[in-house]
């Protein structure tokens, strides 16, 4: 990976209540929100951390969709999140797995970095997901298993490609959403409710999230969420820094 120890995400954030309010020409009513944390394993290394030296940080992603029951059913096709300059990315100096080694649970333990859960709501009834994450084998991308049982099977992965950005933001995450997850069933539209995932791993000398500050005038961070009758929403703001 050339270079990919490029900035990922705020330093020790919170991104507080981001409410996109849907455009009143957009088809889909629901109002999606989002929210992140990025937090250091280590307090005294993140008061001297570095782009040089970056602290190694657990970094929490948060989405919540305000559902309408109005709406007609839709899924979400694709997240993109651009993230602040001052988190750096290292996952090519770690050990990674392929989404087909995912999706048949053969990778190698180190290789997993974190995991969460979601809700989704198909056939009308709420379905619980959990979702495992591992770094992905070329070090700028993350992999994310979908796993649910009921109303409908849900069984796939999320790949969460990592690119640069120029400008107020560093880099962009983008995941597009897979047919499968989007409709599980024939005729059944999946729309994510909220999704709760926390990513570290590494060490302090080779981290996968690392710290390189953390500016009193917060963070920049932004969300967009596009939606399967092709309309959009996002939202930016400065996330807060805590230490």
């Amino acid at each position: 990976m050339s270079r990919i120890t490029r900035p990922l995400v705020a330093a020790s954030a919170v991104l507080t209540a981001l409410a996109v309010a849907a455009s009143p020409a957009l088809a889909v009513q629901s109002k999606q929100g989002m929210a992140a944390s990025v937090t250091p394993v280590s307090k005294a290394k993140a008061a001297t951390a570095s782009a040089k030296r970056p602290a190694n940080a657990a970094l929490n992603l948060r989405a919540m969709l305000a559902y309408d029951k109005q709406d007609t059913p839709f899924s979400t096709t694709r997240i993109q999140l651009s993230l602040d300059r001052s988190i750096s990315f290292g996952g090519a100096k770690l050990p990674g797995c392929t989404r087909p080694q995912v999706l048949l649970g053969t990778c190698d333990a180190k290789a997993k970095v974190g995991g969460g859960t979601a809700l989704a709501l198909a056939a009308g009834l709420n379905e619980p997901l959990k979702l495992d994450a591992y770094n992905g084998d070329d070090g700028r991308s993350l992999l994310i298993k979908v796993e649910g049982k009921t109303p409908v099977p849900m069984n796939d992965v999320l790949v969460a490609k990592l690119a640069p950005r120029k400008g107020a933001y560093g880099s962009t995450l983008t995941i597009d959403m897979p047919k499968a997850l989007q409709e599980p069933a024939p005729g059944v539209l999946a729309t994510l409710l909220n999704v709760d995932l926390t990513v570290k791993g590494g060490t302090a000398a080779k981290p996968l999230i690392g710290v390189a500050s953390c500016p009193k005038s917060g963070l920049n961070v932004a969300g967009s969420f596009t939606y399967t009758d092709g309309t959009s929403q996002g939202g930016a703001l400065k996330a807060a820094c805590r230490k």
